[in-house]
């Protein structure tokens, strides 16, 4: 029996930072059955790499940022890449304003969308609101990630309430060998932990003031953002000096530290993962009673409830529970059984698979087209791929500013003439001379996404004796392909042809003469040599001319003898 066509599910975000939201999808990307198949796209790179390391081998595209409303030319882009994408379904993950432009790219292609609301802030303009309001039907599906969550999107975005649902946030199973204490064999001890973005709607000013009212106690923060030289300032005033220590992003500050207290000041907050995360870990919670939080905290059982923007609750609040050690243990045991019971990955994922596959079932153009593309066989299918991206080599657009291309010409006057294949690079900024057509593959280095990386490794993947010159970026593949690409570059050159080689600045990263002169398949009879060229910001450039002797069965044998 044929096993089923796993579901593409496509996780776009818009968001330009790291956040709990993007923390979640990484989780749900990384947990997801085998009948699903994740692909990331977003507007930051980071963003979209840190979502896809959830999953080895996740498909990711990184779009360019729409800029406005009236950007329809980068929405309709965005739309193209879903298509390309060949996804079944988009799963937008977004806060209730934004991520707007990802229903309206995912309705243009066809494609059905659900859309995952992870915070509720106040519109920045009514525009944006009208906007957002005016693309909510577009979503077949909404999921708020707590019940107060699922009431804003219904009531702000006037969706009915049988297309809203909510799913909590989950983790995975707590070890109750853990409890109090996260692990780690000796994490540092803390007094009051704050852990988050340093933005206004995060409250973190609103804890340096309550620091004031709690005489001898220390306080670390972890995390960064717009509001922290305000929030330093703050902690400088005087009776706060010398009290506040500022650690920056910190990985799994779990098992980093071992606070007695955690400290969420939030404004707004739609379900705070860093209180789920200290509950998970057995750690009491001081909490303001904003959005979700009370769904998560419980009032005077798993931690304390404040009025948001209220510095001396806080402080009242903070230093009960630092003088009660009983309690903080009775309420850091009640949390992580909370957490056990109610927040645990398995349902999280367990819903999102039975939605995903609900909507995903919703016939569309796009459905119907790849269900018979389901039925060619998977040769032809291969062959169509490379024939609509070869086809779909267009020119691109003057870049405003100097490109790598143009350095690489002023470097090596000539060495780009004829058909020139990029990889990674932008086109000149004008008409080079002697170039009859830029082919290319991707104009920026951080839009190639992992399948076009694995394509470049892929024998004939650029095909055979076809350009004159290849400028690729060298960061367009990953280290484990480098062998494999560059035979690729260098059976789709011409005799005579040139292939330009750019390394990053960093000295660890630049190949010498003789590693990247040992990895090509060429004649060892005939000469070759490589030649280095330091380009205006830094990077190294290693040029190779192919013998005009050497042709390509010779090199196809010899790649064959060096594979490894």
């Amino acid at each position: 029996m044929t096993p089923p066509i796993p579901l593409r599910v496509l996780f776009y975000t818009d968001s330009p930072v790291v956040g709990g939201a993007e923390n979640v999808a990484r989780s749900l990307v990384a947990s997801l059955g085998p009948r699903f198949q994740p692909v990331i796209a977003g507007v930051d790179p980071g963003v979209v790499v840190h979502i896809a390391s959830g999953r080895e081998g996740a498909a990711t595209r990184v779009l360019d940022k729409v800029a406005g409303r009236t950007d329809l030319r980068t929405v309709a882009a965005h739309a193209a890449a879903f298509w390309e994408l060949d996804v079944d379904l988009v799963h937008v993950n977004r806060h209730l304003w934004s991520g707007q432009y990802g229903l309206l790219a995912a309705s243009w292609a066809g494609i059905p969308a659900l859309s995952v609301v992870h915070g509720v802030l106040p519109a920045s303009s009514i525009s944006q609101r009208v906007f957002t309001v005016a693309t909510a039907r577009l979503a077949q599906r909404y999921v708020g990630v707590a019940d107060y969550v699922t009431r804003e999107v219904r009531r702000q975005l006037r969706m009915p309430s049988e297309r809203v649902t909510t799913i909590y946030n989950g983790f995975a199973p707590p070890s109750a060998a853990g409890l109090g204490r996260p692990g780690g064999s000796s994490p540092e001890p803390v007094p009051v932990l704050y852990v988050g973005r340093l933005a206004h709607e995060k409250g973190a000013d609103v804890l340096m003031r309550a620091m004031a009212a709690v005489p001898g106690t220390t306080a670390v923060v972890v995390g960064d953002g717009p509001e922290r030289p305000r929030v330093e300032a703050l902690a400088s005033r005087p009776g706060v000096t010398g009290r506040v220590r500022f650690d920056g992003w910190v990985e799994g500050w779990t098992a980093r530290y071992r606070p007695q207290v955690v400290v969420v000041p939030s404004r707004f907050e739609a379900l705070s993962v860093v209180a789920l995360e200290a509950m998970r870990a057995g750690i009491p919670v001081v909490a303001t009673r904003v959005g979700g939080t009370p769904e998560i905290v419980v009032d005077a059982v798993t931690g304390l409830l404040v009025a948001p923007d209220d510095p001396a609750a806080l402080a009242v609040a903070i230093g009960t529970l630092l003088a009660d050690r009983p309690r903080r243990e009775a309420m850091g045991a009640a949390g992580w059984a909370r957490v056990a019971e109610r927040f645990r990955l398995d349902a999280m994922v367990a819903a999102y698979e039975e939605l995903y596959t609900g909507v995903a079932q919703r016939p569309t153009p796009a459905r119907r087209v790849r269900g018979l593309a389901h039925a060619v066989p998977p040769e032809l299918r291969r062959r169509a791929v490379r024939a609509a991206r070869a086809a779909g080599a267009v020119r691109a657009r003057p870049s405003p500013r100097p490109t790598l291309a143009d350095q690489v010409a002023t470097a090596h006057p000539g060495a780009l003439r004829g058909q020139v294949l990029l990889v990674g690079a932008e086109p000149p900024v004008g008409p080079a001379p002697d170039v009859e057509r830029w082919a290319r593959w991707d104009r920026n280095v951080r839009r190639l996404d992992s399948s076009v990386v694995a394509d470049l490794s892929h024998p004939e993947a650029l095909g055979r004796a076809l350009y004159d010159g290849v400028l690729a970026v060298e960061s367009a593949w990953p280290p484990s392909c480098r062998r494999d690409t560059l035979a690729n570059l260098w059976e789709a050159l011409r005799p005579g042809g040139t292939l330009l080689v750019v390394s990053a600045p960093d000295p660890g990263r630049v190949w010498s003469d003789a590693d990247l002169l040992g990895a090509l398949p060429w004649d060892r009879r005939a000469p070759l040599a490589a030649v280095r060229a330091l380009l205006g910001d830094g990077r190294l450039m290693a040029r190779v001319d192919k013998p005009r002797g050497v042709n390509c069965a010779q090199a196809s044998a010899v790649a064959g003898q060096n594979a490894p």
